[in-house]
């Protein structure tokens, strides 16, 4: 899995660490590093808070946005591909 994911955690260029699963189904959908893997229990997988976070930065920190923002698309079309359903 992790040489199909190019060698690196499958939202960012860290290093691969930990199985990601699907809470609700427990399908396994790929390997991430401990920030994104961290990032997802945070949030607790959902796509609309990582949004609101993004917005959020955006009105107080427009510069942070623009440094983030690959980040947090890459993460947000991640668990869109692995949603369950």
């Amino acid at each position: 899995m992790i040489a199909a994911q190019g060698g690196s955690c499958a939202t960012c260029d860290g290093k691969p660490e930990h199985v990601d699963h699907d809470h609700a189904t427990g399908k396994v959908r790929g390997v991430l590093c401990f920030n994104c893997n961290q990032a997802l229990g945070n949030v607790r997988d959902s796509v609309q808070t990582l949004t609101r976070l993004r917005s959020y930065l955006g009105r107080h920190r427009p510069t942070v946005d623009e440094v983030l923002s690959p980040f947090e698309v890459e993460l947000a079309d991640y668990l869109e591909r692995h949603r369950a359903g």
